[in-house]
């Protein structure tokens, strides 16, 4: 008996130092999670800040580039003025240029005229003698005025012409100018459309990491509020156990009859507590397994900071393994989680197990302990009938020898 109730503790020691174990190890994982969580708080904030640093160097490239837009488009502005007011200058010109053309053509078809006239002049001056030749020299003298009036009425012309020209060359330079300009001015639009929408993409993602900060954390305080249930119960049942240990050493004299019995019931339980020490030993194989599924979550974790900083390089290779990579990441913990939560249920599987096994050994406890009770108070009766008998003569003692026979 006294084999078997060290046996027992034994195995009871055992079984606690095994649970102690894991509780351990759960609270390693614990902490492993809490310093994963400290971590990606630290990179959130790191990732805030760089976030609102970039955010205000593009908003002060955004003023500048504003700033700058629109002194852009005053100044595209005043071309278009200056452009509109030498294509009217221009036009001008060329009006006026038209008007001495037909002034020009009015001239020449004047001096025709006084050519005839003059001809005319000329076939009459033959006639008239000495007379006519003074007629001649002054109409040659007036056709060589005309023709020098045409001359520079030409020269004028020609003049208004490569001015208008210039002119209008000049406003085809500024407008081609003023387009550049605003051809510039988009492509600095779109570049600070292109920045301010990377920003709010980096806004996105430091509040997507800010949530998945807040669900750890509130993740965590749950793995810690059942860690400390499951360690008062731990405290619970290792009280437990020393009061079995001392109501067990108390008992031990009480319980020689049963030895056999108990032995039997013994190793039936023992086999029954090795099979829940095997699948405790699973338990706590399987909790490595997802310790280590943890450390791969860490790593691909890790890989996504390293992504995240590959955007800042190349941002459109970049998103489609970034998605690639949190998808696997997400993953990877709602596994973790869910074998965790598989491992707590067995976990309490088994409590319950150990508990009732607790519970039949104490009926049995119990149920010997009447049944000593009994026996001892039959034997007392005993007792005191032979004590009666001693006080009695020869004659009650046959008397009794009869009664007993």
């Amino acid at each position: 008996m006294d084999i078997l109730n060290k046996t027992l503790i034994e195995e009871k020691r055992a079984r606690v130092e095994a649970g102690k174990e894991a509780r351990v190890k759960e609270s390693a994982v614990g902490v492993e999670l809490e310093n994963e969580i400290m971590q990606l708080k630290s990179e959130i904030t790191s990732l805030q800040e760089t976030a609102y640093s970039i955010e205000e160097l593009l908003q002060t490239e955004i003023s500048q580039g504003e700033a700058e837009n629109k002194r852009l488009k005053e100044l595209l502005e005043k071309e278009k003025k200056r452009g509109d007011a030498e294509n009217k200058k221009a036009e001008a010109e060329k009006r006026k240029a038209a008007e001495a053309l037909k002034l020009l053509i009015a001239e020449q078809n004047k001096a025709e005229a006084e050519k005839k006239k003059a001809a005319e002049a000329l076939k009459q001056s033959k006639l008239d003698g000495e007379k006519q030749l003074v007629d001649k020299d002054l109409i040659q003298k007036q056709v060589s005025d005309k023709v020098d009036e045409i001359d520079r009425l030409k020269e004028l012309l020609a003049k208004e012409e490569k001015r208008g020209d210039s002119e209008k060359k000049k406003a085809e330079a500024e407008k081609k100018k003023a387009l550049e300009s605003l051809k510039l001015l988009e492509a600095e639009k779109s570049k600070l459309d292109g920045e301010k929408k990377m920003v709010d993409i980096e806004r996105n993602r430091a509040e997507e990491l800010k949530t998945t900060l807040e669900t750890l954390k509130s993740e965590a305080d749950e793995a810690r509020i059942k860690f400390g249930i499951e360690r008062s119960k731990f405290e619970e049942a290792q009280e437990k156990l020393e009061a079995e240990k001392n109501k067990a050493n108390r008992e031990r004299k009480t319980e020689k009859a049963k030895a056999e019995l108990q032995k039997r019931c013994g190793e039936e339980e023992r086999k029954k507590l090795l099979n829940e020490e095997y699948r405790s030993d699973a338990l706590s194989k399987r909790l490595e397994e997802e310790k280590k599924r943890s450390e791969e979550l860490e790593r691909k974790i890790q890989d996504i900071m390293y992504t995240e900083k590959v955007e800042k390089v190349c941002p459109e290779e970049s998103d489609t393994q970034h998605e690639n990579l949190s998808t696997n990441a997400a993953n990877a913990k709602e596994m973790f989680l869910e074998k965790h939560l598989e491992l707590e249920k067995k976990h309490v599987k088994h409590a319950k197990k150990v508990a009732k096994f607790e519970k039949r050994r104490n009926d049995l406890l119990q149920q010997e302990i009447c049944r000593l009770k009994q026996d001892l108070h039959q034997f007392c009766d005993r007792l005191s009938l032979l004590d009666g008998c001693f006080c009695c003569g020869v004659e009650g003692i046959d008397a009794s020898a009869k009664v007993d026979l």
